[in-house]
């Protein structure tokens, strides 16, 4: 499966870098195999000619970030027709990516689920939306927090927890009351 990369757009155009990030997966279901393109293997930190050939489904929900993954299964549990979703993946290089992912499910004639198709797009850099960098900042301030849990550096770990506390009051900040 290729990837749909810039096509009929001009190259270092701003279309046509977003385009570079738009990728697409189609989902066995019965099977238990999911090919997708490079665009979607980078996005979630997969091999692209093992995601090309097809990964179990379990294999891609671990690259999904773990605070998402039950969001994405009650997602799924509901599945039927047209969805939209978004969360972060885990990439290989250990960078953390959002992604909004687009699809359709299709049923047999029982209306079991047995295809799902559709793209992934590359959300992370969408600009004036504090709370992506937020959460950004969060995974950054987590990797660093457990990078500093390894060497003898109390301060430092201080330090991040101050920032991510802080990063915490921003963000329930933006989310507002809850009642």
């Amino acid at each position: 499966m290729r990837g749909r990369r810039g096509v009929g757009r001009t190259a270092g155009s701003p279309r046509a870098e977003a385009a570079d990030r738009v990728g697409v997966w189609d989902w066995a279901i019965r099977e238990d195999r999911l090919p997708a393109d490079e665009v979607v293997a980078e996005l979630f930190g997969l091999d692209p000619e093992e995601a090309g050939a097809g990964i179990p489904f379990e294999r891609w929900m671990r690259t999904v970030h773990p605070d998402d993954r039950g969001q994405m299964s009650v997602h799924l549990a509901g599945a039927s027709g047209p969805f939209r979703s978004e969360y972060r993946t885990c990439s290989r290089d250990g960078s953390r990516r959002r992604v909004q992912v687009q699809g359709r499910f299709y049923h047999d004639a029982q209306g079991r689920p047995v295809r799902s198709s559709g793209t992934v797009l590359d959300i992370t850099e969408r600009p004036g939306d504090p709370g992506r960098a937020l959460d950004e900042a969060a995974d950054h301030c987590m990797a660093a927090r457990r990078a500093a849990a390894r060497i003898d550096a109390p301060l430092v770990r201080r330090l991040l927890d101050m920032a991510l506390i802080e990063i915490g009051r921003a963000l329930a900040q933006q989310e507002g009351p809850r009642h």
